[in-house]
């Protein structure tokens, strides 16, 4: 099966929605890795763990810029990967690995859920890391934009009074 990502960018870093996203999306998953650093490889580390859990606190207290969790499915159904992407510019991509048949199915529930219409969908190539350049990029050579259908629907739905 060919796999998707699908992103939604969030112009703020925002505790109650990482909460939400990593209890309605990543329940039961597991971080990828084992050791976090800030900054990682550039300078001089800051703060380091192996506390994913403490890194994240530790990323939420302040203008930090860039840091990349990834959480796997230990149990590969549905969402095999979840990624939450602290930006450059203090914006936040919460995003999920699929199947792409189910692609349309995670643009409707991400807009919804996180009241955005800046949705992206890629092919193993991680998202801009600036809104920016997110929102340049979507439906770009680096991203397939979701059918203009289905986001017309979605934005009728979810956006209007």
């Amino acid at each position: 099966m060919d796999e998707a990502e699908v992103y939604v960018l969030l112009e703020r870093i925002d505790e109650r929605q990482i909460t939400f996203f990593r209890m309605q999306y990543l329940s039961g998953f597991v971080e990828s890795s084992t050791c976090y650093q800030y900054p990682f490889g550039r300078r001089e580390t800051v703060f380091e763990t192996d506390d994913p859990e403490g890194m994240m606190k530790f990323m939420l207290t302040g203008d930090k810029g860039y840091f990349r969790f990834y959480f796997r499915n230990p149990n590969p159904h549905g969402i095999q990967t979840g990624m939450i992407f602290f930006n450059s510019d203090n914006t936040l991509v919460l995003g999920v690995r699929i199947e792409e048949r189910d692609t349309d199915v995670y643009v409707e529930r991400l807009m919804k859920d996180f009241d955005s219409d800046l949705i992206m969908i890629t092919y193993h190539v991680p998202p801009p890391d600036n809104a920016e350049e997110f929102k340049r990029d979507i439906g770009g050579e680096r991203s397939r934009n979701y059918s203009s259908e289905l986001r017309e629907r979605l934005l009728r739905r979810f956006f209007t009074k």
